[in-house]
Protein backbone atom coordinates (compact mmCIF):
# COMPACT_ATOMS: atom_id res chain seq x y z
CA UNK A 1 0.00 0.00 0.00
CA UNK A 2 2.90 2.51 0.81
CA UNK A 3 4.53 1.70 -2.96
CA UNK A 4 1.30 3.14 -4.43
CA UNK A 5 1.03 6.11 -2.49
CA UNK A 6 4.71 7.08 -3.55
CA UNK A 7 3.73 6.62 -6.89
CA UNK A 8 0.67 8.79 -7.15
CA UNK A 9 3.03 11.41 -5.21
CA UNK A 10 5.42 11.01 -8.15
CA UNK A 11 3.19 11.80 -10.81
CA UNK A 12 1.93 14.92 -9.15
CA UNK A 13 5.27 16.57 -8.93
CA UNK A 14 6.02 16.13 -12.33
CA UNK A 15 2.43 17.12 -13.83
CA UNK A 16 3.34 20.27 -11.74
CA UNK A 17 6.52 20.81 -13.60
CA UNK A 18 5.60 20.49 -16.84
CA UNK A 19 2.66 22.88 -16.03
CA UNK A 20 4.58 25.84 -14.61
CA UNK A 21 7.41 25.08 -18.01
CA UNK A 22 4.83 25.68 -20.10
CA UNK A 23 3.80 28.81 -18.90
CA UNK A 24 7.48 30.19 -18.30
CA UNK A 25 7.85 33.68 -20.58
CA UNK A 26 10.30 33.22 -23.38
CA UNK A 27 13.08 35.45 -23.69
CA UNK A 28 13.95 37.40 -26.88
CA UNK A 29 16.51 40.02 -28.12
CA UNK A 30 16.22 43.58 -27.98
CA UNK A 31 14.76 45.02 -31.26
CA UNK A 32 16.48 46.32 -33.96
CA UNK A 33 15.41 50.32 -34.68
CA UNK A 34 17.06 52.03 -37.87
CA UNK A 35 15.95 55.17 -39.79
CA UNK A 36 16.15 55.84 -43.87
CA UNK A 37 14.69 59.39 -45.64
CA UNK A 38 11.71 59.93 -48.06
CA UNK A 39 12.26 63.28 -49.74
CA UNK A 40 10.45 65.35 -52.65
CA UNK A 41 11.42 68.61 -53.87
CA UNK A 42 8.99 70.70 -55.62
CA UNK A 43 10.12 73.18 -58.45
CA UNK A 44 8.00 75.85 -59.94
CA UNK A 45 5.37 74.35 -62.51
CA UNK A 46 6.72 74.29 -66.01
CA UNK A 47 3.34 74.50 -67.88
CA UNK A 48 3.64 76.67 -70.53
CA UNK A 49 0.49 78.10 -70.04
CA UNK A 50 1.44 79.61 -66.23
CA UNK A 51 1.10 78.38 -62.82
CA UNK A 52 -2.28 79.46 -63.37
CA UNK A 53 -4.04 79.25 -66.38
CA UNK A 54 -7.36 80.31 -68.82
CA UNK A 55 -6.49 77.75 -71.37
CA UNK A 56 -9.09 77.91 -73.49
CA UNK A 57 -12.06 79.94 -73.60
CA UNK A 58 -14.83 80.23 -76.75
CA UNK A 59 -15.81 82.69 -79.34
CA UNK A 60 -19.10 82.88 -80.49
CA UNK A 61 -20.45 83.33 -83.96
CA UNK A 62 -23.91 83.88 -85.14
CA UNK A 63 -23.87 83.70 -88.89
CA UNK A 64 -25.45 85.39 -91.62
CA UNK A 65 -28.90 86.49 -90.41
CA UNK A 66 -31.75 88.38 -92.46
CA UNK A 67 -32.11 91.95 -90.94
CA UNK A 68 -35.14 92.31 -88.72
CA UNK A 69 -37.68 94.93 -87.61
CA UNK A 70 -38.91 92.40 -84.80
CA UNK A 71 -36.74 91.31 -81.95
CA UNK A 72 -34.99 88.26 -82.67
CA UNK A 73 -32.84 85.48 -80.38
CA UNK A 74 -30.32 83.87 -83.03
CA UNK A 75 -28.57 80.45 -81.34
CA UNK A 76 -25.33 79.66 -82.66
CA UNK A 77 -25.91 76.23 -84.62
CA UNK A 78 -22.42 75.42 -84.63
CA UNK A 79 -20.11 73.55 -81.12
CA UNK A 80 -18.98 76.23 -79.10
CA UNK A 81 -16.85 74.92 -77.08
CA UNK A 82 -16.06 75.46 -73.58
CA UNK A 83 -13.41 76.86 -70.89
CA UNK A 84 -10.51 75.25 -69.20
CA UNK A 85 -8.78 76.51 -66.53
CA UNK A 86 -5.46 74.91 -65.42
CA UNK A 87 -4.55 75.39 -61.60
CA UNK A 88 -0.50 74.34 -60.71
CA UNK A 89 0.52 76.71 -58.04
CA UNK A 90 -0.07 74.54 -55.06
CA UNK A 91 -1.30 77.00 -53.06
CA UNK A 92 -4.68 75.83 -53.21
CA UNK A 93 -6.20 79.49 -52.15
CA UNK A 94 -8.77 79.10 -55.05
CA UNK A 95 -9.56 81.10 -58.26
CA UNK A 96 -12.34 83.23 -60.01
CA UNK A 97 -13.10 83.97 -63.82
CA UNK A 98 -15.56 86.62 -64.98
CA UNK A 99 -16.14 87.85 -68.62
CA UNK A 100 -17.86 91.21 -70.04
CA UNK A 101 -18.01 92.11 -73.75
CA UNK A 102 -17.90 94.83 -75.55
CA UNK A 103 -21.03 96.67 -77.84
CA UNK A 104 -21.80 94.98 -81.53
CA UNK A 105 -19.77 97.03 -83.47
CA UNK A 106 -19.86 97.54 -87.42
CA UNK A 107 -16.30 96.66 -89.12
CA UNK A 108 -16.91 98.57 -92.28
CA UNK A 109 -18.93 101.38 -90.20
CA UNK A 110 -17.55 101.73 -86.42
CA UNK A 111 -20.56 103.99 -86.17
CA UNK A 112 -22.88 101.43 -86.35
CA UNK A 113 -24.78 99.64 -82.68
CA UNK A 114 -25.95 97.08 -82.10
CA UNK A 115 -27.87 99.08 -79.52
CA UNK A 116 -29.17 97.00 -76.28
CA UNK A 117 -28.29 93.52 -78.21
CA UNK A 118 -27.86 90.88 -75.18
CA UNK A 119 -25.22 88.37 -75.56
CA UNK A 120 -26.19 85.00 -73.22
CA UNK A 121 -23.50 82.20 -72.92
CA UNK A 122 -25.09 79.01 -71.04
CA UNK A 123 -22.68 76.58 -69.41
CA UNK A 124 -22.79 73.25 -68.42
CA UNK A 125 -21.60 70.77 -65.71
CA UNK A 126 -18.08 71.39 -64.56
CA UNK A 127 -15.02 68.65 -64.51
CA UNK A 128 -12.14 68.46 -62.32
CA UNK A 129 -9.47 65.96 -62.86
CA UNK A 130 -8.69 65.85 -59.11
CA UNK A 131 -12.65 64.35 -58.96
CA UNK A 132 -15.88 65.75 -58.55
CA UNK A 133 -14.99 66.95 -54.67
CA UNK A 134 -12.55 69.64 -56.15
CA UNK A 135 -14.70 70.76 -59.34
CA UNK A 136 -14.85 74.78 -59.57
CA UNK A 137 -18.48 76.44 -60.13
CA UNK A 138 -19.40 77.57 -63.23
CA UNK A 139 -22.31 80.30 -63.88
CA UNK A 140 -25.12 78.87 -65.08
CA UNK A 141 -25.68 81.50 -67.22
CA UNK A 142 -23.48 84.53 -68.30
CA UNK A 143 -25.54 87.61 -69.74
CA UNK A 144 -23.34 90.28 -71.48
CA UNK A 145 -25.22 93.26 -72.08
CA UNK A 146 -22.40 95.31 -74.69
CA UNK A 147 -21.43 97.74 -71.85
CA UNK A 148 -18.33 96.26 -70.18
CA UNK A 149 -20.27 95.14 -67.19
CA UNK A 150 -18.03 91.90 -65.50
CA UNK A 151 -20.46 88.83 -64.68
CA UNK A 152 -19.05 85.84 -63.11
CA UNK A 153 -18.69 82.71 -65.34
CA UNK A 154 -16.39 80.59 -62.52
CA UNK A 155 -15.44 80.22 -59.51
CA UNK A 156 -12.57 77.83 -57.27
CA UNK A 157 -13.13 78.52 -53.40
CA UNK A 158 -10.39 77.68 -51.25
CA UNK A 159 -9.11 74.07 -51.59
CA UNK A 160 -11.08 73.75 -54.69
CA UNK A 161 -10.27 73.98 -58.63
CA UNK A 162 -6.57 72.21 -58.16
CA UNK A 163 -5.74 70.67 -61.49
CA UNK A 164 -7.23 70.80 -64.71
CA UNK A 165 -11.16 72.63 -64.54
CA UNK A 166 -13.45 72.70 -67.37
CA UNK A 167 -16.89 73.98 -67.80
CA UNK A 168 -18.66 73.43 -71.62
CA UNK A 169 -20.70 76.41 -73.00
CA UNK A 170 -23.47 74.23 -74.51
CA UNK A 171 -25.45 77.24 -75.43
CA UNK A 172 -24.78 81.05 -76.89
CA UNK A 173 -27.75 83.10 -78.16
CA UNK A 174 -27.46 86.48 -79.24
CA UNK A 175 -31.17 88.86 -79.06
CA UNK A 176 -31.05 91.64 -80.94
CA UNK A 177 -33.85 94.34 -80.49
CA UNK A 178 -36.35 94.83 -83.54
CA UNK A 179 -36.00 98.90 -82.72
CA UNK A 180 -32.11 98.48 -83.00
CA UNK A 181 -31.10 99.96 -86.08
CA UNK A 182 -28.97 97.20 -88.67
CA UNK A 183 -27.02 98.04 -91.69
CA UNK A 184 -26.09 95.60 -94.00
CA UNK A 185 -22.60 94.60 -92.63
CA UNK A 186 -20.63 92.11 -90.22
CA UNK A 187 -20.65 93.42 -86.34
CA UNK A 188 -18.21 92.09 -84.17
CA UNK A 189 -18.22 92.21 -80.10
CA UNK A 190 -14.67 91.66 -77.97
CA UNK A 191 -15.31 89.15 -75.20
CA UNK A 192 -12.65 89.81 -72.37
CA UNK A 193 -12.26 87.15 -69.99
CA UNK A 194 -10.52 87.52 -66.73
CA UNK A 195 -9.08 85.29 -64.50
CA UNK A 196 -8.08 85.90 -60.62
CA UNK A 197 -5.92 84.75 -58.45
CA UNK A 198 -8.21 84.17 -55.42
CA UNK A 199 -11.93 82.73 -55.25
CA UNK A 200 -14.68 85.47 -54.86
Amino acid sequence: MAMKKTAIATTAALLAVTLFSSVAPAVHADDIVNTTKGDVDFTKSTNPNGELALVTAPSVDFGDQTISGSTKTYTQATAIGGIQVDDNRGSNVGWNLSVSNTQFTGLTTSSAKLDGAKLTLTSGAATNDNGASFVATPAATMVLNGEGSVVPAMDAKKLMGMGINKAPITKATLEVPGTTTKLKEKYESTITWTLKDAAL
